[in-house]
């Protein structure tokens, strides 16, 4: 939840596949770490939950069991139960910001740890770091 997503370039025209004895450091230099793509909406069910439910909740047919096999309706039936869309936004960005407050309490101290850590032993910082918006 702290780092941005970075994926590995391996295959195609300019992937690492093509290289394979590079030593690291080359790999470091190299177009070979994207921070500009993202995978992560394949790992997930969060998109699906939320189109889902407001297809559900906004569907104006026959009815939310017309939509599925009888024996199916249970399965989906705890979507269909968020009937106020404005209510599951709010209790979602409410459960979001627990947390975030829960993994910094968590992973705060050991972060300073680290760092002082690092400064006790003169370790200096190991390259440039790019900032990324979240």
């Amino acid at each position: 939840m702290l780092a941005r997503e970075i994926l590995w370039e391996h295959g195609g025209a300019k992937g690492a596949a093509k290289s394979p004895n590079m030593p690291w450091e080359e790999a470091l230099r190299g177009p070979f770490f994207n921070t500009s793509a993202h995978s992560f909406m394949a790992r997930g069910g969060e998109l699906l939950y939320l189109q889902l439910t407001s297809l559900f909740n906004g569907y104006k047919g026959q009815g939310f069991h017309a939509l599925f096999p009888p024996e199916e309706c249970k399965t989906y039936g705890h979507l269909h139960s968020v009937t106020d869309l404005s209510k599951l936004r709010t209790s979602l960005q409410a459960g979001l910001r627990q947390v975030l407050h829960e993994s910094d309490q968590a992973i705060g101290p050991l972060g300073e740890f680290i760092r002082q850590t690092f400064e006790e032993a003169g370790v200096e910082s190991e390259g440039t770091s790019d900032t990324a918006d979240l």
